[in-house]
């Protein structure tokens, strides 16, 4: 899994992941991970729907999930439907 430098590269600092070394190294130990949801708002203006959808693809068994007219928030601005995805997610049987 390789990430492209241009997701760490920032024009304004973070408080978060601010450069590629850092954001690297956090993607290394989430591709580690067994099982991943990624989800996303389409509009958000934090992390552009780019990089995580990136992110998605470099993971083996990760769930994408993109949110239409949803911005940085999706757990506030679309809660019914967050929720039903990660209930989904959970209590799916293991054979992802």
């Amino acid at each position: 899994f390789s990430v492209n430098k241009k997701i760490g590269e920032r024009k304004s600092p973070s408080p978060g992941y601010n450069n590629s070394a850092q954001l690297e190294s956090f993607l290394n130990k989430l591709v580690q991970a067994k099982d991943t949801i990624v989800q996303s708002g389409l509009k958000d203006a934090v992390i552009p729907f780019a990089h995580a959808q990136q992110v998605s693809q470099g993971l083996d068994l990760a769930t994408a999930k993109w949110l239409d007219r949803c911005g940085h928030f999706p757990q506030i601005e679309h809660a019914a439907a967050v929720n039903t995805y990660l209930t989904e997610f959970l209590f799916e049987p293991a054979s992802r």
